[in-house]
């Protein structure tokens, strides 16, 4: 028998590629059709991060991250993620009663005693986790947004401007939520640990998990790849404006990286941030918000449904929200640095992805096409085409969009064009109690008295625990 010479030698490598890699592959090809289609109908810009059995499946950029240069975007940009950050309070305040520091169940005012107002005594710290103490939201400290929000204050300065505010109702007896809340939470937490919030952050979050870029928005030092904020118009794009980070330590000042929320994650599934009995107990607990996680279950193709938790983040030019799937070491983030697109659209087809349904078409925005005629041709013939094409099934009808293209000129004090926005809001949106809300607002701003008391009642009645529109009733009602 003739020996083969060397050169003659064959080698013959044959891969096999797991089911589940297969499976990985075929949704990532899925999730990439589908960004492009909604890159193309949409103003998205922004980054999202898919992960499955721990591993990342699917990491992609869109759009800008400074539209004055045309920096793109990339799967590194750091984005200021907003109120997804309450869940590092969260975290912190967890950690603290793992280890028997505090519990969830002692009184806020143990910690806090500047808290003065009726009922305050009976404020826990699993309230405030809930949003169930009755603290009431921004909107509360007069001139919020025109002055204080633009100055700068400690912690302890901030808290006190609301802590003699009367509760909103009686703690644990209904659900408002609340970012001043988690603000008197981070003031918790530098009390008891005596270190400033931010540090807490680096020390017991950021470096154990590995969130190298990752940082709190007091931290001024230049940080590379930082993407800005931009409200769309629909027809152009506005830088966001500004906020003094003091107004929203613990309730939203962290800025991070789809990777970074990754690396979060699998930390938390390790143990590496919580015990696995106190993680259980965070990612499952009861409520409309939990402790600080929202949670429910979504079908799966032909087999039982699984849990998710998760929750967003949305405020002058960024929008952000995270998945985390509990029965499988999944996740999916997407960070956005425009805040008028609802980041939702996105996580929500994802997900159906992921669990093998069916993904609805994504729609071009009737929004686009109404602010488009709107700054061609004024009020009259814009709402022409929305109330022709509402109907259309080639159109989304965003709520939420509009809502933003109204608060647009608002701004810019065009009281005839967001007045104009909102009333088509409450005919298109007639159970919306929000709808109500922001009609009532326009009306006040056009001095309509009786018509804006009108629209805050209707929205009160619509939705109960809607604080907002008491206090700007209570208002209307003592000019």
């Amino acid at each position: 028998m003739s020996k083969l010479k060397p050169a003659a030698l064959c080698v013959i490598f044959l891969f096999w590629i797991s089911p589940s890699l297969q499976a990985q592959k075929g949704k990532a090809t899925r999730i990439d059709s589908l960004m492009r289609i909604i890159v193309e109908r949409t103003d998205f810009s922004g980054t999202v991060l898919v992960a499955e059995e721990g591993k990342v499946t699917y990491h992609k950029a869109f759009g800008y991250a400074s539209r004055e240069w045309s920096v793109p975007n990339s799967v590194d940009s750091r984005y200021k993620i907003a109120s997804l950050g309450k869940q590092f309070t969260a975290l912190l305040i967890l950690q603290l009663a793992d280890s028997g520091r505090i519990s969830l169940d002692d009184p806020l005012k143990k910690y806090v005693p500047e808290f003065s107002a009726a009922g305050s005594d009976k404020i826990t710290i699993r309230h405030v986790l809930a949003h169930r103490s009755g603290i009431p939201n921004y909107h509360a400290i007069p001139q919020f947004d025109s002055v204080i929000a633009r100055r700068g204050h400690s912690l302890q300065q901030f808290v006190s401007l609301y802590t003699a505010t009367p509760l909103l109702f009686e703690p644990g007896t209904s659900v408002q939520y609340s970012n001043l809340g988690y603000s008197a939470l981070a003031l918790v937490l530098e009390r008891v640990c005596a270190k400033p919030f931010s540090e807490l952050l680096r020390q017991r979050v950021f470096a154990t998990a590995g969130m190298n870029d990752s940082y709190t928005e007091d931290d001024t030092r230049v940080k590379p790849r930082a993407a800005s904020g931009y409200q769309s118009s629909f027809t152009g794009y506005e830088t966001e404006h500004y906020r003094d980070p003091s107004s929203v330590i613990g309730s939203g000042n962290v800025v991070s990286t789809t990777m970074d929320l990754f690396r979060y994650d699998q930390a938390l599934r390790a143990g590496k941030l919580l015990s696995e009995k106190m993680h259980r107990t965070w990612v499952t607990a009861g409520g409309e918000f939990g402790l600080g996680w929202m949670s429910t279950r979504t079908p799966v193709a032909g087999k039982d449904s699984l849990t998710f938790v998760y929750h967003d983040g949305g405020n002058r030019g960024f929008t952000s929200v995270m998945y985390r799937y509990i029965e499988k070491n999944a996740c999916i983030v997407v960070l956005s640095n425009t805040g008028s697109y609802n980041v939702y659209s996105i996580s929500s087809r994802i997900n159906r992805v992921l669990t093998g349904r069916a993904v609805p078409p994504v729609k071009k925005q009737l929004v686009a096409e109404f602010a488009k005629v709107l700054a061609t041709d004024g009020l009259a013939p814009a709402t022409d085409v929305f109330r022709r094409n509402r109907e259309n099934s080639e159109y989304e009808v965003d709520g939420g969009a509009f809502n933003v293209l109204g608060y647009h000129f608002l701004r810019k004090n065009q009281l005839t064009e967001a007045v104009g926005i909102f009333e088509l809001l409450v005919e298109t949106f007639p159970g919306e109690a929000n709808a109500y809300d922001s009609l009532g607002e326009g009306y006040m701003s056009q001095g309509r008295k009786e018509e804006a008391i009108a629209s805050y009642q209707k929205s009160l009645s619509l939705d109960p625990n809607n604080a907002n529109a008491r206090v700007m009733l209570e208002k209307l009602r003592t000019r």
